[in-house]
């Protein structure tokens, strides 16, 4: 299955799960419900590449840098969105990364 795939599979399961998650810290000038919007997914084989993608646009190295499994880069007033991420073998925290970036895509900065 491709990544593509998976991301489809994932939008479906958060959208048949309405009851987790609330939209009380969605930036107010970012929300693109009802927007049609264009997002793209690289994953790395490791970590460390990621942290080098990372490293690239980052204004400050990320300080937890054994933590980060993905990242998302944005446009504020543009509907394009590319969410990068460890592709962690054997492990949950893959799908999770993916769902996680993708609400930066839709909300922006919510945390």
């Amino acid at each position: 299955m491709n990544d593509i795939m998976y991301l489809v599979i994932l939008v479906l399961i958060l959208l048949a799960m309405p009851g987790c998650s609330t939209t009380e810290h969605i930036q107010q000038d970012f929300d693109k419900t009802g927007k049609v919007m264009s997002i793209q997914v690289t994953t790395y084989e490791t970590r460390e590449a990621l942290l080098e993608r990372y490293s690239l646009n980052s204004n400050a190295p990320y300080l937890n840098e054994d933590q980060i499994d993905g990242f998302s880069e944005y446009t504020m007033g543009g509907m394009e969105c590319t969410i990068h991420a460890y592709r962690a073998p054997y492990s949950d925290s893959y799908s999770q990364t993916l769902g996680h970036e993708l609400r930066h895509c839709l909300e922006g900065n919510w945390h």
